[in-house]
């Protein structure tokens, strides 16, 4: 069975170790945040890595358009939906 995964918080620290683990199972991934360099870099190399598909998504969760956004990238995907999200601040 196919599986996408979302993944918010992409350009994160942590994310990309993630992303990379299921590029190799073969997974499809939707990176989203904010850094659409870094989500770029990532996704060519998870596709690098066999991921079934790899695509950044630019997404910022305060904007009002963010759900949307999400939902529309969702709607495309195929197989079981899986969501993981790296999301959070360091205090000053």
């Amino acid at each position: 069975m196919t599986e996408t995964w979302l993944i918010v918080g992409a350009s994160s620290a942590m994310a990309p170790a993630l992303a990379r683990r299921l590029s190799v199972r073969g997974a499809g991934l939707i990176l989203a945040g904010r850094d659409e360099a870094d989500l770029a870099i990532l996704a060519a190399d998870c596709r690098i890595r066999g991921a079934a598909s790899a695509r950044p998504l630019s997404l910022d969760l305060r904007a009002p358009d963010a759900a949307d956004r999400a939902h529309a990238a969702l709607s495309a995907a195929s197989g079981r939906l899986n969501v993981a999200i790296f999301a959070g601040s360091m205090p000053p």
